[in-house]
C-alpha cells in the first residue's frame, strides 16, 4: 500500500469508526484524569525510598556495575560510529574554531568537548555521515554558533558570551 492509499485507508476507516474513536479517548481521558496526582504520589514515595536506603542502592550499582564491565564503554561507544576519540586525537582535544582545551572547557562549562557534524548529517539523521573528514571538535559556544543557536545563554552554564 502506498502513502496515497493509506491516507485514503485511514480517513475511511476514522470516518466509519468516528464515534467508537471518540468515546476510547474520553474513557482514556477518565482514567487518567487524576494522573498528575499519582505521579506526585510516586515521585515522593521514590524520593522516601532513595533517602532511607542510601547505602543498600550505592551497593546494588556497585555489584551491578561489577557484573556489566564496560557498560558505559559500549553504550556510548555508537556515538559518531565510535570515531568520537580519533575526533578528538586528531583536532589535539581543543575546539577547531577558537582554540579552547578540554580541561578548560569542563571548568567553564562544566562537560567535555562536542563534536560536529559539518553537513549536518548526525545521529537524528536518515543517513548519519560518521567519516572521520565529516566531524569536527568545538566547544559549546562555538557549536550553538554552528547551528545558529542566537540564545546560547541557554547552553552555557557560565563564562562570557562574546
Amino acid at each position: 500500500m502506498n502513502k496515497e492509499e493509506q491516507k485514503i485507508y485511514n480517513r475511511e476507516y476514522y470516518q466509519k469508526n468516528k464515534i467508537n474513536l471518540r468515546e476510547s479517548r474520553r474513557k482514556y481521558r477518565r482514567i487518567y484524569d487524576h494522573k498528575p496526582e499519582i505521579e506526585g504520589k510516586i515521585k515522593q514515595s521514590k524520593k522516601k525510598y532513595q533517602m532511607n536506603n542510601k547505602e543498600k542502592i550505592k551497593n546494588r550499582s556497585k555489584e551491578w556495575l561489577k557484573n556489566h564491565p564496560g557498560y558505559y564503554r559500549e553504550k556510548y561507544s555508537y556515538n559518531f560510529g565510535g570515531m568520537r576519540d580519533e575526533v578528538l586525537e586528531r583536532d589535539n582535544w581543543s575546539c577547531v574554531d577558537c582554540g579552547m582545551n578540554n580541561e578548560q572547557h569542563i571548568i567553564i562549562f562544566g562537560r567535555r568537548l562536542n563534536i560536529h557534524h559539518k553537513d549536518g548529517n548526525g545521529q537524528s539523521s536518515k543517513k548519519p555521515n560518521n567519516n572521520i573528514n565529516n566531524l569536527e571538535t568545538l566547544c559549546v559556544r562555538c557549536h550553538g554558533k554552528k547551528h545558529g543557536n542566537k540564545n546560547t545563554k541557554k547552553i552555557l552554564k557560565g563564562g562570557n558570551n562574546n
